[in-house]
């Protein structure tokens, strides 16, 4: 990334030392371990991450599933969720150079694919913002005798905790 200046905001960041993300709040892993984040353009260490424990992994399911269970995104309204979601996309829009630079920073790749998958991601966030008021159940008449139907409503199912594939950071 020698092309491009390293933001303020950035260095700031990165020199902070992550923490691992439980419901709202920012902890120290469980493990008391930190992982040198290494920049592979040039092997040098850009952070430290919190080595996250079976045990924060427990800490973060009961995080959401008190959030699923009690929370209100499960009452609340498509148009107000949506409101989040795009609010999402454009804190992404005001901070997508200093994304960009991480990115870049975390994994190697040039700094022009890098702003591009972070103007990628942004969109898919309004796309996905444009659908919390468009996913519908259906109804169907059945073969009975008499006026009956059945109907489908398309709803969360329960919390899980998820390994994803990384090669698509963004």
């Amino acid at each position: 990334m020698s092309e491009v200046a390293i933001l303020p905001s950035v260095r700031s960041f990165l020199d902070g030392g992550q923490r691992v993300l439980v419901g709202r709040d920012w902890l120290a892993a469980s493990s008391n371990t930190m992982i040198d984040v290494i920049n592979p353009a040039d092997g040098k260490a850009i952070s430290a991450i919190g080595e996250s424990a079976p045990e924060d992994v427990g800490r973060a399911v009961r995080a959401a599933r008190a959030a699923f269970e009690d929370g209100p995104w499960a009452t609340m309204k498509p148009n107000e969720r949506a409101r989040i979601i795009f609010r999402i996309a454009e804190l992404m829009e005001a901070r997508a150079e200093d994304l960009a630079q991480i990115e870049t920073l975390d994994n190697g790749k040039p700094i022009n694919y890098a702003r591009g998958d972070v103007a990628a991601s942004i969109g898919a966030m309004r796309y996905y913002a444009g659908w919390t008021d468009k996913i519908h159940g259906s109804t169907h008449s059945v073969s009975m005798p008499g006026d009956f139907h059945t109907y489908t409503i398309k709803e969360p199912v329960s919390v899980v905790a998820l390994v994803v594939p990384w090669n698509f950071p963004w």
